[in-house]
């Protein structure tokens, strides 16, 4: 049995049970029941004359009907989406007076030749549900969205983590590049001497973070003066790089003459 059909049936089941309540002040008015009934059989099609919603608690019973007869409610776990099809102008009309009576606000759509009510809002989903006397389907609604919004933020966080584990380990390669194409140039020795010191204590530590670099360091250095020094060895070497490259393209233009 599918969810939207298992849904219906319950409501349905609870709405009856509600009109045979043995307590008479507890049990819903003759009208409510009358609502409940015209409309299952206004939106099966059926050939009978719209009745008039009398009390407050009409639409609620009218709403009901609607739904169990021409309703159907997505499965939460995929997606957020309820709706009521409807079938002439006549059931059109009926469901805005119910609607308006229980201050419900469906979107309209149309679906080839026929119009439909929905709701894609999560929140008004579980309104509706509480109204169709499903509190507890709207309570694991709630649930689903807090463990869906826990996933998500879980995920987030995942995503943030490697992200920047990716980023640091791009980062160290780039510097470890650096500083060996700096040595391998003899450009290295030229360095300042809290540069060779920031690349010496880095070839120590390799897999250190920058924190614990900073709590080894002799030096009282934070996470962005060790990281700054960093970028300038890159730089140093990026310059080297691009001088000894602009040096090779003048040999080379010069051997062509």
């Amino acid at each position: 049995m599918s969810f939207s059909k298992e849904l219906k049936d319950l409501i349905k089941q609870r709405t009856l049970s509600e009109f045979n309540l043995p307590n008479k002040r507890q049990r819903p008015s003759v009208c409510c029941r009358n609502s409940f009934e015209n409309a299952a059989a206004l939106f099966s099609g059926e050939s009978v004359s719209y009745r008039e919603q009398v009390c407050a608690r009409c639409p609620v019973y009218f709403l009901r009907g609607a739904f169990v007869t021409a309703g159907y409610l997505a499965d939460p776990k995929k997606r957020y989406h309820l709706e009521i099809r409807i079938p002439d102008e006549k059931c059109l009309e009926a469901l805005k007076i119910a609607l308006n009576g229980c201050g419900f606000t469906f979107k309209t759509a149309t679906r080839g030749t026929k119009s439909i009510f929905y709701i894609k809002n999560s929140e008004d989903i579980e309104d509706f549900l509480t109204m169709c006397a499903c509190q507890d389907k709207a309570m694991e609604l709630m649930e689903l969205k807090v463990e869906r919004s826990v996933k998500n933020r879980i995920n987030r966080v995942n995503n943030y983590d490697g992200a920047n584990l990716q980023r640091t380990i791009n980062f160290a390669g780039k510097l470890k590049d650096a500083i060996e194409f700096l040595k391998s140039n003899d450009a290295f020795e030229r360095l300042p001497e809290n540069l060779k010191n920031t690349a010496a204590l880095r070839g120590r530590y390799p897999g250190a973070s920058l924190s614990e670099l900073c709590a080894l360091s002799k030096e009282k250095l934070t996470k962005s003066g060790l990281n700054h020094r960093f970028q300038r060895i890159i730089e140093e070497a990026d310059r080297l790089r691009a001088h000894l490259t602009a040096v090779c393209r003048d040999q080379s233009a010069k051997g062509d003459v």
